[in-house]
């Protein structure tokens, strides 16, 4: 299960990575592809803050069940 996120996560970094050098001139800059990456690995870190957080709270709705011995 761990390696479907890796690739979900893996997935959203190049999205991000692609989507900030189709908004720059100059595609091939080695500082453009620098924070091209970077910007991809904030939009998978801003995606897993939000996971965590409905993780949270949802978690705080669950209930405790207590089986009966019989």
């Amino acid at each position: 299960m761990r390696y479907i996120g890796m690739a979900v996560a893996v997935s959203i970094m190049s999205v991000g990575t692609s989507s900030f050098l189709k908004q720059t001139a100059d595609q091939v800059d080695s500082a453009n592809v620098a924070l091209a990456l970077t910007a991809g690995i904030q939009h998978v870190f801003d995606i897993a803050i939000v996971v965590g957080i409905v993780g949270f709270v949802f978690s705080l709705f669950m209930k405790r069940v207590h089986l009966s011995e019989h």
